[in-house]
């Protein structure tokens, strides 16, 4: 009976280190899962940001400038007509 009450006791103790040990990964993932979100959010409004500066601004300016050239074009190509 002593011996049964021994292997119960150190089964109770195992049984709590594991315990505490599944809680301490657990606080940890929780933390790493935090930071990770906030990273992410971070990242999203900084794609936000760029995307609309990249592709928004700058896509209508290079198209406002290429139609600007070809005007340019346009009537140097008229100008050389009429005086030659």
């Amino acid at each position: 009976m002593k011996e049964e009450a021994e292997k119960s006791n150190s089964k109770v103790v195992r049984v709590a280190e594991q315990l505490e040990a599944a809680q301490v990964a657990n606080t940890e993932k929780e933390d790493e899962l935090k930071r990770i979100k906030v990273q992410c959010d971070q990242w999203r409004k900084a794609c936000r940001g760029n995307c609309c500066c990249v592709f928004g601004r700058g896509t209508v300016a290079r198209s406002k400038n290429g139609n600007v050239l070809k005007k340019i074009g346009v009537l140097w190509k008229k100008s050389q007509k009429i005086s030659g």
